[in-house]
């Protein structure tokens, strides 16, 4: 697909790291996060496509909180953590999103390449969203999407230090780093 450009890093930093390196590789209007572990089915980034072509300026999110979807969700601790950081992040940040912790970002490339990315690991998912509503140029947008979870022993990464990470830079991005 001549859409789509495959980066790799070779060594696993963290997923801040791995978008760094890609943005500094973009040439296209917009830009999809996806992670490689496909939890998320890619099938789902078509109705992401459709609404952001409607809505060019804005950040589409898919949110596994939306909707009547089928999803797989394999600990229900992290559907609670994600439903409450969700819930403080839109608070703090003045607004209404359901998964700040999604892995589908469709963002104008123009934006994630001005917003210098910091975070090397997972809390660049509360770094993007921030400093694009920070920018206040568009809405951000969320589209239900499906979800496979994997349980640690198949390959989950994220952990309790994580979710902490995310409690502060909730607050970090919103009061000081802009």
């Amino acid at each position: 697909n001549n859409d789509i450009t495959y980066l790799e890093t070779k060594n696993l930093k963290g997923k801040g790291v791995g978008i760094k390196k890609a943005v500094e590789n973009l040439n296209s209007t917009h830009t999809v996060i996806h992670d490689a572990d496909l939890e998320y089915v890619p099938n789902d980034l078509i109705k992401m496509k459709e609404i952001s072509m409607e809505n060019p300026k804005s950040l589409i999110l898919g949110s596994r909180f939306i909707g009547n979807i089928s999803r797989e969700n394999k600990y229900k601790r992290t559907i609670f953590a994600n439903k409450f950081l969700s819930k403080l992040f839109s608070f703090v940040h003045r607004s209404n999103i359901s998964d700040v912790a999604t892995c589908y970002k469709l963002i104008p490339t123009k934006d994630l390449i001005n917003m210098n990315i910091s975070e090397k690991g997972f809390s660049v998912e509360i770094e993007i969203i921030s400093k694009y509503l920070k920018t206040k140029k568009s809405n951000v947008l969320e589209v239900p999407i499906r979800y496979i979870g994997r349980t640690f022993e198949e390959g989950k990464k994220i952990s309790l230090f994580d979710g902490f990470q995310y409690l502060y830079k909730i607050f970090y991005y919103r009061l000081f780093n802009s």
